[in-house]
C-alpha cells in the first residue's frame, strides 16, 4: 500500500483542513440534532490551528503540551464565537456562554490529544482507544446537578466530548494523513503496511461500537441547554421557609434560605399522598395501603385494604381517597380507616383531586377530561378538558392543558379560566405532574426529557409571576411519574 503525499506541506495542511470539514458535516448530518454548519466549523477551525501549533512547538519544544492545549483553547472559543455568528439560529436555545466553554473545552482537548500523540510517540491504535474508553466512561458519569459553574464545567467539557465521537474518530485519521509532522513518523515505523490494517481494521470496529450512541448525544445537548436555562440559585434563598417539598423519591426541605435534600422517609413506597398529619403510602404489591402519622414512619397507623395507586386526602385530611381503575373507595382516617364509599366511575380514571368542600372530587378521565363527581350521589358532570386536577387555596382547581397551568371553579364551567402559569413545551403529557407551596407563590414541576429513553425528569421550581427564571432541583425516574409532587408547611 502506497502513501499518498502532496507535493508541499502547504498542499497537505489545504486537503486536511478540506478533509475535516468534509468530516464534520458527516459527523453532524449523522448526529441529526447538531447542526452540520457548526460541525464544518469544528472541523475547518480545529484543523487550522495545527500549523500554528507546529510552527510554534517547533521553537518551544519543552512547552509543546501546554502551548498546543492553549492554542487549541484558543481556536475552541473562536469556533464557537464564529457558530454564534454564523449559525445560531440553529443553536440559539443554549446560552452564549455555555456554548463557549464547551467549544473552549473541547478545543483544549482535542489539541492536547494531539499534542501528546505527536510528542510521545503513541501510535494510533492506542490513542483511538484511550479516546474511545474516555467517551465511554462519559456516558457512565451521572450528570452534574448544574447549580454551581464549576459543575457547569464538568458537564459542558462532557457534553462536548460525548458529542463528538464519530468528529474525533475522523479528524485524528485525516490529520494523520496529511499532518506533515506525521510523514517520518509513518516511514520509520516498521510494518507500516500492517500497521495501516491496523488502523482501519480499529477505527471500523469502534465506529460500529459507538454507533448506537449517535442517538444518545442529543440527550447530552437537551441537558445541558435546560439546566443552563434553569439554573437560578439565587430563586432558592427566596423560597418560603420551614416547608417541605415531595417530590418522588426525594423530600427537599427549606429552611434557613437553603434547599436540603434527603431520601424519602419511607423504603419502597410506589404510590403516596400526604396530608398536614398523616401520609398513606403503597409499599408492596399487595392489596394494602399503610397510611403512617407524619414524621413517625417506623409503624403504620392504620393498613387500608386496597389495590389503588391513586391518592388523596381530603382538605381537612380527615378522609383519604383512592381510586382503581373505575372504582371511588372513601376512607374515614378519624374511624381506624373505616371504609365509608365505594363508588364507580364511568370511566377509568387517570387521576383526581378533592374540592374545597369535601364533597365532591374532580376526576380526571383517560381521555383528559375533568368532570366533577359527587360523592353521596355518585353523579359526574364534565366541566374542562386538562390533566393533573390540583385543589388551590382558594377552592378553585388548576390543572394543565396546552402548556399551560390554568385555575377554574369546578361549579362554575361557564366562567372562563385563568391563565396562571406558562410551562415550557411538555411533548409527553403522561409524565408531567405540578404543586405549589403553600402561599402559591411558587411553583415546582416535573419537566420530561425530550427523549424518553434517558429515563428521569427535571424537578423544576419557578415564581408563578415568571419574572425571574426557574431553577433544576433535580430529577425523578420517569418510570415512577405517578408519584405526585406535594409542598407542604414543615411538621
Amino acid at each position: 500500500m502506497q502513501e499518498i503525499r502532496p507535493k508541499s506541506n502547504l498542499l497537505s495542511y489545504i486537503y486536511m483542513i478540506i478533509l475535516c470539514a468534509g468530516v464534520g458535516a458527516l459527523s453532524g448530518g449523522l448526529g441529526k440534532k447538531v447542526v452540520i454548519m457548526s460541525y464544518m466549523i469544528l472541523g475547518i477551525l480545529m484543523s487550522a490551528a495545527i500549523p500554528l501549533i507546529n510552527v510554534v512547538t517547533a521553537k518551544m519544544k519543552r512547552m509543546a503540551i501546554p502551548v498546543s492545549a492553549a492554542i487549541g483553547a484558543v481556536f475552541g472559543g473562536i469556533s464557537a464565537g464564529v457558530v454564534c455568528l454564523i449559525a445560531y439560529f440553529n443553536i440559539i436555545d443554549i446560552p452564549i456562554k455555555w456554548l463557549l466553554l464547551s467549544g473552549i473545552a473541547y478545543g483544549t482537548l482535542i489539541h492536547l490529544t494531539y499534542s501528546l500523540r505527536r510528542i510521545w510517540g503513541l501510535v494510533y491504535i492506542e490513542l483511538m482507544t484511550l479516546i474511545y474508553f474516555a467517551m465511554t466512561l462519559s456516558y457512565m458519569l451521572k450528570f452534574a446537578d448544574f447549580l454551581l459553574f464549576r459543575e457547569g464545567l464538568i458537564l459542558a467539557t462532557r457534553t462536548g466530548l460525548s458529542m463528538s465521537l464519530l468528529f474525533s474518530a475522523g479528524w485524528f485519521t485525516a490529520v494523520y494523513l496529511f499532518d506533515p509532522c506525521y510523514y517520518s513518523y509513518r516511514k520509520e515505523t516498521r510494518h507500516s503496511k500492517l500497521r495501516l490494517y491496523a488502523f482501519s481494521t480499529i477505527l471500523l470496529l469502534l465506529f460500529f461500537i459507538g454507533l448506537p450512541k449517535i442517538f444518545h448525544l442529543r440527550v447530552r445537548y437537551y441537558d445541558l441547554v435546560f439546566r443552563s436555562k434553569n439554573n437560578n440559585r439565587n430563586l432558592l434563598k427566596m423560597l418560603p421557609d420551614n416547608t417541605d417539598l415531595f417530590a418522588g423519591y426525594k423530600v427537599f426541605k427549606v429552611n434557613n434560605c437553603n434547599l436540603k435534600e434527603s431520601s424519602f422517609p419511607i423504603k419502597d413506597v410506589m404510590a403516596f399522598s400526604i396530608s398536614e398529619d398523616k401520609l398513606a403510602a403503597k409499599t408492596s404489591i399487595y392489596q394494602e395501603v399503610n397510611v403512617f402519622k407524619r414524621g413517625l414512619y417506623n409503624k403504620p397507623e392504620e393498613k387500608l385494604e386496597s389495590g389503588g395507586f391513586l391518592y388523596e386526602f381530603s382538605p381537612d385530611g380527615n378522609r383519604l381517597a383512592i381510586c382503581e381503575n373505575e372504582l371511588v373507595k372513601i376512607f374515614d382516617m378519624q374511624n381506624d380507616g373505616e371504609l365509608l364509599e365505594s363508588i364507580n366511575f364511568i370511566a377509568p380514571i387517570s387521576n383526581f383531586c378533592w374540592t374545597s368542600s369535601g364533597k365532591q372530587l374532580v376526576l380526571e378521565d383517560d381521555k383528559r377530561k375533568l368532570s366533577l363527581f359527587d360523592i353521596e350521589t355518585g353523579e359526574s358532570n364534565f366541566f374542562m378538558t386538562g390533566v393533573e386536577p390540583y385543589l388551590m387555596n382558594d377552592g378553585k382547581v388548576a390543572y394543565s392543558d396546552d402548556n399551560k397551568i390554568l385555575a377554574a371553579d369546578p361549579n362554575a364551567p361557564e366562567v372562563e379560566p385563568k391563565v396562571l402559569y406558562k410551562l415550557p413545551e411538555i411533548q409527553h403529557e403522561l409524565l408531567f405532574d405540578f404543586c405549589f407551596s403553600p402561599d402559591e407563590k411558587y411553583i415546582c414541576y416535573l419537566y420530561p426529557h425530550q427523549d424518553l429513553f434517558i429515563g428521569s425528569s427535571y424537578i423544576v421550581i419557578s415564581p408563578m409571576d415568571q419574572k425571574k427564571t426557574p431553577c433544576v432541583v433535580g430529577t425523578v425516574p420517569q418510570s415512577h411519574w405517578d408519584l405526585d409532587l406535594y409542598w407542604l408547611k414543615k411538621k
